[in-house]
């Protein structure tokens, strides 16, 4: 399982990647997080939330579903 403290750590507010146990790949950011999940914003809705703020924009990635986080490649 993923460690929240660690995530909340070094990938907060950066761009990263997350590999989810079903095997679905997402590119963003974390902007927030909560006691068993993680508020997320796709890299193709970034721009837009930034201006917005819309909350309709952002996902729930619950740390339970996380198989991998890393950065993301330049």
């Amino acid at each position: 399982m993923i460690n929240k403290f660690d995530i909340r750590q070094n990938y907060y507010n950066q761009s990263i990647r997350i590999t989810l146990t079903n095997g679905v790949v997402l590119d963003g950011v974390i902007i927030d997080d909560m006691a068993d999940y993680c508020r997320f914003v796709k890299n193709l809705k970034l721009i837009r939330y930034n201006k917005t703020k819309d909350e309709s924009l952002v996902e729930r990635i619950y740390f339970k579903d996380m198989k991998s986080v890393d950065y993301q490649k330049k």
